[in-house]
C-alpha cells in the first residue's frame, strides 16, 4: 500500500498524467487524518488491528503504528525536509511532483516512480519492497564456486541430509614386471 500515490493516481494505472500531477494537492489533503493542515509519516501508516491485550505487539512492530521511512514521492514533496508536509508543501505538489520526471514528458511513469536501482518502494515509492538501500553484492547472487575432483585424500563431508555417493575405488598400482627367464605364477622356493 502507498497512501501518497494512492491519493493521486486516481485512474490507478500506475503512473501520474499531467492532469493527476496538476490535481495532487486536492488527493494530498486527504490523508491529513487529523486536520491540523501538514501530512505526516504517521498519518501515512497503515492503521492498527484492533488490540488484542493477549498478543499486543509494539508500537512500530508488525502491524503496529509506529513512524514510517519517507519514500520517493514522500522526499519529492518534502522541501523542508521536515518529515511532515506542510499546507505550503501540499500546495506545490505539482512543483515537487515533476522532480521525479526524468524523461520531462509531462507523465510520471511506474519506472519513473521507483526508486534508483528499481526495487520496491516504501512510503510514497513504487510498490514491491522499500526504499532502503541494499548492501554490494544484494543486487546479483554471487556465482557457484566449481568443485575440485576428488583426490581420494579428502576429510569426509558433513551431514546435510542427501547421501553422498561413495568416491570411485583407487586403482591398485601395477604388478612389478618379472625378471626374464622367471615364471611369476611358480611357487617360490627361495633359490634360483
Amino acid at each position: 500500500p502507498n497512501p501518497i500515490r494512492d491519493a493521486i493516481d486516481t485512474d490507478k494505472d500506475g503512473s501520474l498524467s499531467a492532469d493527476e500531477i496538476a490535481a495532487a494537492p486536492t488527493g494530498l489533503a486527504q490523508l491529513d487524518k487529523d486536520a491540523d493542515g501538514k501530512v505526516t509519516l504517521e498519518e501515512l501508516a497503515p492503521p492498527a488491528p484492533p488490540a488484542d491485550p493477549a498478543h499486543a505487539a509494539p508500537a512500530g512492530g508488525p502491524g503496529g503504528g509506529g513512524a514510517r521511512r519517507p519514500g520517493r514521492l514522500f522526499t519529492a514533496l518534502d522541501s523542508d525536509k521536515d518529515g511532515s508536509l506542510s499546507v505550503e508543501e501540499l500546495a506545490a505538489a505539482p512543483t515537487g511532483l515533476k522532480s521525479l520526471d526524468a524523461d520531462m514528458d509531462g507523465v510520471i511513469s511506474a519506472d519513473e516512480l521507483r526508486p534508483p536501482g528499481g526495487f520496491g518502494g516504501g512510503m510514497g515509492g513504487a510498490p514491491g519492497g522499500s526504499d532502503r538501500p541494499r548492501r554490494p553484492g544484494a543486487e546479483t547472487p554471487p556465482e557457484p564456486k566449481p568443485e575440485a575432483p576428488a583426490t581420494g585424500t579428502e576429510p569426509a563431508a558433513p551431514a546435510t541430509g542427501t547421501p553422498t555417493p561413495p568416491a570411485p575405488p583407487t586403482p591398485e598400482p601395477p604388478a612389478p614386471a618379472a625378471a626374464p627367464g622367471i615364471d611369476p605364477a611358480a611357487p617360490a622356493t627361495g633359490t634360483p
